[in-house]
């Protein structure tokens, strides 16, 4: 497979979990098991995916694309518990998060959810409220806006894996 073809397929399979599932943390992690397999995104790594959907806790602070993007990325150049103490390894993945930070922000404005939520429709909406979510739904939240915003956080986070020579196209 190329660079673009495997480009493109993350940013399908994520943008049609958004589509269909919603919870973006979740999609863009679902979108990276399907790539790579559960030994790579295991349950565990998805279930903790859950509570970051909606800016964190659907707070609309941190956008969950982000959030589940920087999960993928530390899970191949992260630190592990064995070397808590090293520093250094923590601010590599950190600075492997940068274009996906830099990305997101020249895109939308903001990492914040519902920064991106206003610029997108002109508002945001509270995942509390009925009423909101109902026109949320009418205004193409869930079915054209979060999609496309998880499809190309999934299809950044993939172009990093593969800059970075963390994953080769060509396996997948």
């Amino acid at each position: 497979m190329t660079k673009n073809e495997l480009l493109d397929k993350i940013d399908k399979i994520a943008h049609e979990y958004e589509y269909k599932y919603h919870g973006c943390t979740q999609c863009v992690l679902g979108a990276f098991r399907d790539i790579f397999g559960e030994e790579v995104i295991t349950d565990r790594v998805f279930k903790a995916g859950s509570g970051l959907c909606g800016g964190v806790a659907c707070s609309g602070h941190a956008c969950g694309t982000v959030t589940g993007g920087m999960m993928v990325i530390s899970l191949f150049h992260g630190r592990d518990f064995q070397n808590l103490q090293d520093e250094d390894k923590m601010l590599e993945g950190y600075k492997l998060g940068q274009p996906l930070i830099a990305k997101t922000e020249k895109e939308y404005g903001s990492l914040n959810c519902h920064d991106i939520q206003d610029k997108l429709t002109g508002r945001h909406y509270s995942c509390w409220s009925e009423e909101e979510q109902k026109m949320a739904e009418e205004n193409g939240l869930h079915a054209k806006i979060c999609p496309e915003v998880v499809g190309k956080a999934a299809r950044w986070t993939m172009e990093i894996l593969i800059d970075e020579g963390l994953v080769s196209p060509a396996d997948y």
